[in-house]
C-alpha cells in the first residue's frame, strides 16, 4: 500500500502510473480573472504549470518561491500559471502586496511569485480539474503539468512538508524538455486505492 502523510493540512499522495489524468485535454483557462500578468495560452510553451495556491495557506509560501525558481530556471521552455483557491479576489490582491517582503516565520527570506497569477471568479477552473483527475478536491501546492498541445502529462502535490525538490516534478520537466518520455516509477494504483482521492485536504476545503 502507498504511504501517505499529513502536513499542515494537507495529504502527500502518491501520483500513480495510471492516474486517470494523464493524457486528458487541460480545462480551459479561459474563465480566470488574471490579477497580476497575462493570460497563458498551453501552445505557447513546451511546458505550463497550472498550480492552485491560496494566500490564507502560509505554510505553502516556500512551494511558490520554489515554483518561481523553477520558472526562472527554464524561463525559455516553461511557463506557470498560479489559480488562486482564495474565497476572495482581494485576497490575490493582498497576497501580491506581500510580493519581496521577509516572512521568517514561514522561512521564507524573500516571498516571490514571478509568473501570473489569476483567481477562479467563477468557481469554474478548479473543479474542472479536480473533475479531470477524479479527485474529491484540489488545493493549495496541487500543481498539473500541461503539453504544448493543452494534455496533462503530470501532476504533484507539494506543502509546507513536501517542497518540490523532493518529488518528481523537475525530472518530469527536463524529459519534455528534451522531447522524451516520461518516466513513471510509482506503480499502477493498488485495488484498495481505486476509491476516489483528494490532493489534500484542509480548511481550503471549505470553499
Amino acid at each position: 500500500p502507498r504511504s501517505t502523510f499529513l502536513h499542515f493540512g494537507h495529504m502527500a499522495n502518491t501520483i500513480y502510473d495510471d492516474d486517470v489524468s494523464f493524457g486528458k485535454a487541460a480545462p480551459s483557462l479561459a474563465a480566470l480573472k488574471y490579477i497580476k500578468g497575462e493570460p497563458v495560452d498551453f501552445a505557447a510553451s513546451k511546458a505550463t504549470l497550472v498550480f492552485f495556491w491560496a494566500k490564507f495557506a502560509e505554510g505553502d509560501y516556500g512551494v511558490i518561491c520554489d515554483i518561481s525558481k523553477l520558472k526562472a530556471k527554464y524561463t525559455a521552455d516553461l511557463q506557470v500559471v498560479g489559480i488562486s483557491i482564495d474565497p476572495a479576489e482581494e485576497h490575490v490582491t493582498k497576497f501580491i502586496g506581500k510580493l519581496g517582503t521577509a516572512m521568517p516565520e514561514v522561512n521564507v527570506t524573500k516571498l516571490e511569485a514571478d509568473f501570473p497569477l489569476a483567481f477562479d471568479g467563477d468557481k469554474t477552473v478548479r473543479p474542472a480539474y479536480q473533475k479531470v483527475a477524479g479527485l474529491s478536491a484540489i488545493n493549495a501546492s496541487a500543481v498539473f503539468v500541461v503539453d504544448q498541445k493543452g494534455n496533462i502529462v503530470w501532476r504533484e502535490q507539494f506543502g509546507q512538508k513536501q517542497p518540490i525538490y523532493s518529488g518528481q516534478l523537475e525530472a518530469q520537466l527536463n524529459h519534455i524538455f528534451k522531447g522524451e518520455p516520461l518516466t513513471f516509477k510509482n506503480g499502477k494504483k493498488p485495488v484498495q486505492d481505486e476509491e476516489e482521492e483528494e490532493m489534500a485536504i484542509g480548511d481550503d476545503d471549505l470553499f
